[in-house]
């Protein structure tokens, strides 16, 4: 407890100030909880001190929404330019500055050859390594190209090896020579949805799952995207991919809701992107019991013309940077794709602490 309040107190998280009458006053609460290792072995004993958010009521006194939607939404509606907060502003460990010192630059975050081996030696510092992948979650935020990797190597907190500790290495370079990269969110009148979803079936040499990832346009403006493990063993490329469709469809269909309750009328039917012939075939034309859910999901919306679900090319599939390693000329170009600009010098305000 004493180290929360004094790590609080340290990045300045909140100030005193007398109270008032008119003040919706949040009550708080401490969390308690235990962090185990692979084994079941207790390595940590945490507390968290938290709003009571619960005794609020929505849409009276607490509003949940997304910050980074709400904040692109008020980008279209003004007609700004913006760039994102980038790890320039960001407070980053010791560590991790250290080793961005003294890395050369890469020019992309993973080779394209990487497999997930557990064959190699375990690296001498574990701590170091828990401590950079967690750092590095933040750089995810606003750096849609780091998504994958990222949750890659965060996948073997328990158990990695010096490969994967040589794939953090590989990441922290990669920062250091795209440091100037923003997501750049620009003024536009169109408030069209369009999404790219994939899968990478059984990439994972040690469980067989797949990795699926999906990004969201709204107008020119790329808002939400993400690359994650499949929780089960698929049978094939067509049910991952399938999932991975219905993932994408219900992260579309929160942003619908979401400006639904801003009263913005969207155009529809929005479109998903899928590179898969048998998953577009699937939502129109069969069903397989072991995917009757996903197939319900999707069905559904294409039935209310809430969305198409459209054919495109491998070539041109967006989000096959957030589910499997590219070549580096492939890499670059879909990640310019992604929105992410070199930031003008006026923009570039911050530094590393």
């Amino acid at each position: 407890m004493d180290e929360e309040i004094n790590a609080m107190i340290g990045t300045n998280t909140w100030s005193l100030v007398p109270p008032d009458p008119s003040m919706n006053v949040v009550g708080c609460r401490w969390i308690f909880r235990l962090k185990r290792d692979s084994s079941g072995r207790i390595t940590r004993r945490r507390a968290r001190l938290v709003a009571k958010g619960n005794h609020q009521v929505e849409g009276v006194k607490l509003v949940m929404l997304m910050y980074v939607v709400i904040l692109l939404l008020l980008v279209t509606l003004y007609q700004l330019l913006i760039y994102s907060l980038e790890p320039s502003t960001l407070v980053l460990s010791r560590e991790i500055l250290a080793n961005m010192l003294h890395c050369k630059p890469a020019l992309g975050p993973v080779s394209s050859s990487t497999t997930d081996s557990v064959a190699s030696d375990a690296p001498p510092d574990p701590t170091l390594y828990r401590q950079l992948v967690g750092c590095l979650q933040y750089f995810t935020l606003t750096r849609p190209d780091l998504s994958y990797v990222v949750n890659r190597v965060f996948q073997h907190m328990h158990d990695h090896t010096s490969e994967h500790f040589s794939m953090v290495k590989r990441i922290l370079c990669y920062v250091k020579a795209t440091i100037d990269l923003g997501l750049l969110i620009t003024p536009s009148s169109q408030l069209t949805i369009q999404a790219f979803s994939d899968a990478d079936w059984a990439m994972s040499s040690s469980d067989f799952r797949s990795t699926g990832g999906y990004v969201v346009y709204l107008g020119p403006n790329l808002v939400s995207w993400q690359s994650k493990k499949q929780h089960i063993v698929v049978h094939s490329s067509t049910e991952s991919e399938y999932k991975a469709l219905a993932n994408c469809s219900t992260e579309i269909s929160w942003l619908l809701s979401l400006r639904s309750e801003l009263q913005l009328s969207p155009p529809r039917p929005h479109v998903l992107w899928c590179d898969n012939l048998g998953a577009t075939y699937l939502v129109f034309h069969a069903r397989t019991k072991h995917i009757e859910i996903e197939f319900h999901l999707v069905r559904g919306k294409v039935a209310r013309k809430e969305l198409q679900i459209q054919l495109i090319s491998t070539k041109n599939q967006i989000a096959d940077n957030l589910t499997k390693p590219l070549s580096g000329t492939r890499f670059s170009f879909f990640r310019d794709k992604l929105r992410l600009h070199s930031r003008p010098p006026s923009a570039c305000a911050g530094s590393i602490r």
